[in-house]
């Protein structure tokens, strides 16, 4: 509490002080529902209408309020599936953003499923990375599939990033004047280095080792 605290004052206030006040009611809500066990319709819509804000400040962070209340109630979890299906992009990337808050679940699974074929790049990348990020292997074929369909190269190349961190718990990537690049997924991302082509044998191998975190089945 008191970090959120600190947030409002030395951030949202000075920079956007009109958001302060729903903010603030969208926190007096998800307290309220996490207590009493009780989120009424109305109380809901406030919610949902912060959280479908195109305000980064406002939108993403009540996204995430929806998100730690998705797990105890329904209605919840059916507001962020709506929010996934919504025309504009900002509200399926918030639904997105949910997902970060709450345990994994059903919901996780139709949600990132479906945003790999969202029409938006943005969106497919991202639904690609909290697949990778929460370590969902059983979506691998998926990704796999996302990344045989895909038409930008560009992101072609990133599905195929986070297909290999998630299926193998690491990438090395050789560029090409005596080094390689290594990335290994941990359990909140990813971390990176480099070695000689000499060095990866023993010291490369053992950082793979000592940093890597496996996929869930």
């Amino acid at each position: 509490m008191e970090v959120t605290e600190s947030w409002i004052k030395e951030y949202l206030e000075p920079r956007y002080p009109e958001l302060v006040a729903p903010y603030r009611e969208a926190e007096r809500i998800r307290e309220a529902a996490l207590k009493s066990g009780h989120l009424s319709e109305s109380s809901l819509s406030l919610l949902l209408e912060s959280a479908r804000s195109a305000r980064t400040p406002l939108g993403e962070n009540v996204s995430g309020m929806l998100g730690s209340l998705a797990d105890r109630f329904p209605l919840v979890r059916d507001a962020v599936r709506m929010m996934a299906r919504d025309k504009k992009a900002h509200v399926r990337i918030n639904a997105l953003v949910a997902l970060d808050s709450q345990q994994k679940s059903p919901l996780n699974d139709e949600i990132l499923s479906g945003a790999l074929r969202d029409r938006s790049a943005r969106i497919r990348a991202l639904a690609a990375d909290k697949i990778m990020t929460f370590g969902l292997r059983y979506l691998l074929s998926e990704l796999e599939e996302a990344i045989a369909r895909e038409a930008k190269p560009e992101l072609r190349a990133t599905l195929a990033w986070e297909r290999d961190l998630l299926r193998d718990g690491f990438r090395i990537v050789d560029t090409g004047d005596g080094r390689v690049n290594v990335t290994c997924r941990t359990g909140g991302g990813v971390t990176s280095t480099s070695f000689s082509k000499n060095e990866m044998k023993t010291k490369g191998r053992q950082w793979i080792k000592e940093n890597a975190v496996p996929g869930s089945d």
